[in-house]
């Protein structure tokens, strides 16, 4: 089993500040889970109605490879998602 790294932000916090503060955060954990973990490649899972999240994924080099309908409930209506990946050498 693979170890995972989550994401919330409450919607008063969300804005091209915090934006920035949450690319640089992961940026710097993709970073030493490459360099120091030597991670081969890291997986991540969105909502598809998630548009800021799938913005930074792909800002940060994820490809999308997958989709999966009706994943999850979330606010009580089904929901969609998206599968990333990002290999350590298109991180490199």
């Amino acid at each position: 089993m693979g170890s995972g790294l989550a994401l919330k932000l409450l919607v008063s916090l969300t804005g091209m500040f915090i934006g920035a503060v949450v690319a640089e955060a992961c940026w710097r954990v993709l970073s030493f889970l490459f360099a120091d973990y030597s991670v081969t490649g890291v997986t991540a899972e969105v909502d598809t109605r998630n548009t800021a999240s799938i913005r930074l994924l792909e800002r940060l080099g994820f490809e999308r490879v997958g989709f999966q309908a009706g994943a999850d409930c979330f606010k009580g209506a089904s929901s969609d998602e998206y599968t990333y990946h990002l290999s350590d050498s298109a991180w490199s």
